[in-house]
């Protein structure tokens, strides 16, 4: 599942916006060299006075992660929570620290059994990486297991599948895309990605949120 992106890293730009809310923000995400077998992928999103960063450190083969990190912060508030996982081959350990209270939980990872004998599991944290590396041709489906820790952590399938090619206008150009549909937990997401080249992810609509691509870079930060 290793991705398409270059092994000396890349970072992108992205226009952040709530559907029918006034005003943007701002995300970036940064990948770097990989060091023994190791990526980091790093997120960093803010708007107004809310901050909402992380990274998750996976393999970079694979993209099995070994350990992610989000901060959520409100500068108005003075306000901070961070939210770990730390994973084995067995349990993900989930963690959350608001400063004066810090509180743990563990969840088991899925276990083969004879219909999947090697079961695969991905951090929310890697979706825009983790997209890239699928096989994007028409029709393409799968199912994956993400881990998601914001609060309430959850292990939960995912349902994937390549819906084909638009042409998609962002402030960083006009880009032939393959459209993505993502779905977990009723919640329905989209992901354009570009079909030449490193494979960025130009456009996405998560919840009621709207990434559109404002420049790309193939080197690392």
């Amino acid at each position: 599942m290793a991705g398409p992106w270059p092994d000396t890293g890349e970072h992108a730009v992205y226009r952040l916006f709530d559907r029918g809310v006034d005003g943007e923000g701002r995300c970036e995400t940064t990948t770097g060299t990989p060091t023994n077998g190791v990526l980091r992928l790093q997120e960093r999103c803010t708007r107004d006075e809310f901050g909402d960063e992380g990274f998750v450190d996976v393999e970079a083969a694979t993209l099995a992660p070994i350990r992610s990190e989000r901060v959520i912060s409100n500068t108005k508030d003075d306000k901070q929570v961070t939210h770990t996982v730390v994973y084995d081959d067995a349990t993900a350990t989930f963690s959350t620290d608001d400063g004066s209270d810090r509180r743990e939980t563990t969840r088991e990872l899925p276990r083969a059994t004879e219909d999947h004998p090697d079961p695969a599991w991905y951090d929310d944290k890697s979706l825009f990486w983790l997209i890239r590396g699928i096989a994007l041709e028409s029709g393409y489906e799968a199912t994956y297991i993400y881990v998601i820790n914001a609060g309430q952590p959850r292990i939960l399938p995912v349902d994937v599948r390549v819906e084909g090619k638009e042409t998609v206008e962002v402030p960083a150009g006009t880009f032939t895309a393959w459209k993505v549909r993502v779905e977990r937990d009723n919640t329905v997401f989209f992901l354009w990605v570009n079909s030449e080249g490193n494979r960025e992810v130009v456009q996405a609509r998560i919840e009621s949120w709207n990434y559109e691509l404002i420049e790309y870079s193939a080197t690392s930060q």
